[in-house]
């Protein structure tokens, strides 16, 4: 069981250019991006549900269950905006198979950076194209946060969307703090202008796309 705290933002095409380039100017290189091949993730097409996420991650054996616990009851500031904070769970399991139901298929290249929070302190790590620390001696943080950016596609459709995202990790009790802890830390950066994108998770922005999500 893996618990976060998520924000994440959607924008279609060129429309987060100046999101993409803040994200990139940080002091350290992203990890992953182009270099990799894109990663394909199928996900269960359930359009009547944006709480519940299930998927079965590029060639990573097992399905993905991922379900939204609360909305954190303050919201984050974030530059111009004031965010909600998701609190998910998720679960790996071999016992599922999406082999029988609807799907869409999910093409991802994303870059990464990663903070580790220690007694209250933020150090962001170095990661290479694989998302895994440059130093070999620098293991995965156990408290932290995620910041990506991802551009997806989905099969059989032109245009790409965009995506920036943080997703905090750590033990039930943290993980909303960890996700306050980032943002404050962002700040002082100077966060870009977010209002034009659509704050949705990844089943509610695929929710969106469909008829029964528009209604």
């Amino acid at each position: 069981m893996q618990n976060s705290a998520e924000v994440r933002f959607f924008w279609m095409d060129s429309d987060a250019q100046r999101v993409e380039a803040w994200f990139q100017s940080g002091p350290i290189k992203a990890g992953g991006g182009r270099t990799r091949e894109p990663r394909v993730d199928v996900y269960l097409h359930d359009p009547d549900q944006p709480e519940l996420g299930i998927k079965k991650r590029g060639t990573k054996p097992g399905v993905e269950v991922k379900g939204l616990v609360s909305i954190a009851s303050e919201p984050i500031e974030m530059g111009q905006i004031l965010a909600s904070a998701e609190l998910w769970t998720k679960w790996t399991t071999d016992s599922l198979s999406l082999d029988t139901f609807a799907t869409i298929e999910i093409s991802k290249t994303r870059w990464l950076r990663k903070f580790e929070i220690r007694e209250g302190s933020l150090r962001e790590i170095p990661l290479g194209e694989n998302e895994m620390p440059l130093d070999p001696n620098d293991p995965l943080p156990i408290q932290g946060c995620n910041l990506e950016f991802t551009r997806i596609s989905v099969a059989g459709e032109k245009g790409e969307t965009l995506t920036l995202g943080l997703e905090s990790f750590g033990s039930h009790g943290d993980v909303e703090r960890n996700l306050r802890l980032t943002v404050d830390r962002l700040a002082f950066g100077g966060i870009p202008d977010l209002r034009s994108g659509k704050q949705l998770s990844y089943p509610g922005w695929i929710r969106s796309r469909t008829p029964a999500g528009l209604g």
